[in-house]
Formats: structure tokens, sequence, C-alpha cells
């Protein structure tokens, strides 16, 4: 296009450029068959340069007018003639004294790159100190705490400790004792950590489908070959309420809130221990553990079918969010 030098024109993918504006060797050389440009041809003969390439133009050093070179019958001296043969330009010659001055503008190169260095370094830190990041308190520990209430522990430590007050149930005194922190740290760590690890593995997806549990269900469950979900729970201490009634609705409330529920669907049998009285809140069947309740002795069909599926409970368990109250 910028060759072409067209006002108001706008190729499309039909528009063609005539031949005649592009040199001979701008063709590829097939005799005989249908011409065609090399790949990347430009077209350059137009009316404005009469079709004709110009010559290329001169460098500055041609157009730079310079003194005639010396000529032998104008060399007076035996000096002058050997300067005009080694030399006609310039004199490069290193003398003692030039290698002498070049090594001290070297060693002051180095000096100045050494204090352009150092002027940077305080660049940085004024920098740094100009403004309120993390990076400015990166390399003290002390600032970290004092800013952030973190503790002394490292991140792994932390969740070593919150895996301690899973496995153990140890009281967060205790824990306090053992890490060398106060209670209050402790429980802010266990608190940090729960709601970390909550958002971390709910993102997770562990939730297979009806035709991949099928495929894999192992050969005990044959006489429960319609089960899809196990649902157990984690004990934990925590608060209960004093009313026997109400701490036995801890557990149908846990699993309420554990938002499984909207994943069940009618042909899904769902399995879980004794404890789990959620018969309401199921919309499928459901296997469990029969119990004795006010009766003194379980029928003999109860204590079989409560004996097969505690078989299959304890190799099997898979524990889910759910936290049962400290018995």
């Amino acid at each position: 296009m910028v060759k072409v030098r067209r006002d108001d024109f706008t190729p499309s993918k039909t528009s063609g450029v005539c031949s005649r504006h592009f040199q001979k060797d701008a063709f590829v050389n097939n005799p005989g068959k249908l011409r065609r440009l090399k790949k990347g041809a430009i077209p350059v003969l137009f009316s404005w340069n009469n079709f004709q390439i110009p010559a290329p133009r001169a460098s500055v050093w041609e157009r730079r007018p310079r003194a005639d070179s010396p000529h032998v019958h104008d060399i007076d001296s035996e000096e002058e003639m050997e300067v005009a043969t080694l030399a006609p330009d310039h004199d490069y010659c290193i003398t003692p004294t030039t290698a002498m001055v070049a090594d001290q503008f070297a060693e002051e190169n180095d000096t100045l790159r050494q204090k352009v260095k150092e002027l940077e370094l305080q660049i940085q830190a004024l920098q740094l100190r100009s403004c309120f990041r993390l990076k400015r308190f990166a390399g003290s520990d002390e600032n970290i705490r004092f800013y952030t209430r973190s503790t002394k522990l490292l991140p792994i430590d932390e969740l070593f400790l919150f895996l301690n007050y899973l496995s153990t149930g140890c009281t967060q005194r205790e824990l306090g004792h053992r890490f060398n922190i106060h209670r209050t740290t402790a429980s802010r760590i266990i608190t940090t950590w729960t709601n970390f690890l909550y958002c971390v593995l709910g993102a997770v997806c562990i939730w297979m489908t009806s035709e991949e549990i099928t495929a894999n269900l192992p050969p005990e469950f044959k006489e429960y070959a319609d089960t899809q979900v196990i649902v157990d729970c984690t004990e934990l201490r925590c608060q209960t309420p004093s009313s026997l009634v109400l701490q036995s609705e801890v557990d149908h409330e846990l699993f309420r809130l554990s938002g499984i529920i909207p994943l069940l669907s009618p042909d899904m049998a769902v399995m879980v221990d004794k404890g789990f009285r959620v018969d309401n809140l199921l919309p499928g069947k459901l296997h469990r553990p029969a119990f004795r309740s006010n009766k003194e002795q379980m029928a003999a069909q109860d204590v079989l079918e409560t004996q097969s599926i505690a078989r299959l409970l304890v190799p099997n368990r898979v524990h889910s969010p759910l936290v049962a109250p400290h018995r």
C-alpha cells in the first residue's frame, strides 16, 4: 500500500497489481508455466519513478568531502614518509602513557559502578520505608507478629497443632503448654485452619457418579447393592446442651447442615451408624443398624442385620465433615 501510493483505495480479496510494476527478478523462473511471484515480492515500478529503480543514495562517507591523501613528492622527511605509509588517517600506536591512562580510566569506571550499585540499594531502602507493604517487614519476625498478630509458630507447625487437636482431642490449654503459646492463640489457630481447610478441601469434588460406584462396589455389599453413600463422623470435643433431648438432635442438625442432602436422590441408599437418626431427612432408603430402644432384647433378625452392617461400616468407613459431640 505504501509503494502503490493510491489515495482512497481499499484493496479487497480480489484486488491485484499489474505485473508491469514488478521487477523481473521478482518472478519465479518456471519456463513454459504460468508466471508466479516470489514470496515477499513488492511492486516498485510506477509512473512516479518513471518505471525505474532510482540509484541508491551515496553514503555519508561518500558524500563528505575529504582532504587528498599525501603524495610522495609532498613529504619532506623520512619520519613523515613512515607516518603517511603506516597510518594515513590516524595513529593508533599505544604508548606507555596511553596505557597508564587507560588503566586509570578502567579503575575509575569500576569505582563508579560500585557507587551506582550502592546508590541503587539506598534508593530501594528509601522506597521500602516510604510504603507500608509486606516486603518492608518481611525480614523482621517481630514486626510481622506485631502487625499481623501472627504467632511465632511456622505455618507447618500450626497445621501440626491443628492435626494434633483433631487426632488426640487435647484441650486448648494443653496444646498451649505443648507448643509454648497462650490458650487463646491455640484457639485462634484451630479456628483459622478449620476455616481454611473447609474452603480448600470443600472445593475438591469427591462426589462419584452412581455408575462409578456401582462398577467399583465391593462384593461384600451384595446384600446392600443399592448403597451409594456411607456417612460417618469424627468425634471432637465441643459444647453440648444439657438437655438429653437436645443432645440427641445434635447429629440430626449436623447432618442437615452438612450440605449432603441436596446431593442425594430417591434411588440412592445411605448407610449410617446407629447414632444418626436422620430418617426424615433422606429422600431414599436408609441402611442403619437396629438399636434396642425400649425393648429388653433385640429380635434375631435385627441382630443379624446389625452385624452385617457393622462389618461393612468398619473397614469401609469414610469420614465426612460432620462433627459429633464428645461423649
